[in-house]
């Protein structure tokens, strides 16, 4: 039999698993230890989603006032993969405008839940020079179908 199909019957029931460092070397690792990475990576992945989600509503918004801006915004994504809570970490010093932040956050859909390992709330700071870019082709995550 294959040598990964040995050492994963001889590792049965140990709580450990093979990570392959090359085709002809492995190492031992605990099985939560492999979980943990794979959770971490897709959560990573996920906050490159929500970064991409929130600049692409911003720079669609119809009040360009809101790309001269500079605020901080903290928000939690429900299990049905919209904003369920926003609150604002600071001020834009025009409450208009902080309201519109709000708003625009708070309508945002993604297009799909947070994976487990997300964690919440969600901080952005949202800046002038970040915004500048809005005239640029804002890549979509792979798989996003919008």
């Amino acid at each position: 039999m294959p040598p990964a199909t040995a050492l994963n019957q001889l590792l049965a029931g140990t709580g450990l698993t093979i990570d392959f460092m090359t085709a002809d070397a492995a190492m031992l690792v605990p099985i939560a230890a492999v979980r943990h990475e794979r959770v971490q990576q897709h959560a990573a992945g996920y906050y490159g989603h929500v970064q991409a989600t929130l600049k692409r509503a911003i720079c669609a918004s119809e009040q360009p006032r809101l790309q001269a801006q500079r605020i901080a915004i903290g928000f939690w994504i429900g299990t049905s993969a919209v904003v369920t809570r926003v609150e604002l970490l600071g001020t834009t010093g025009d409450t208009a405008i902080d309201a519109s932040f709000r708003g625009l956050v708070q309508r945002l859909s993604f297009e799909q839940a947070p994976p487990a390992g997300f964690k919440q709330p969600v901080v952005v700071l949202i800046t002038p020079d970040l915004l500048a870019q809005c005239g640029e082709v804002v890549a979509q995550p792979v798989g996003a179908g919008r």
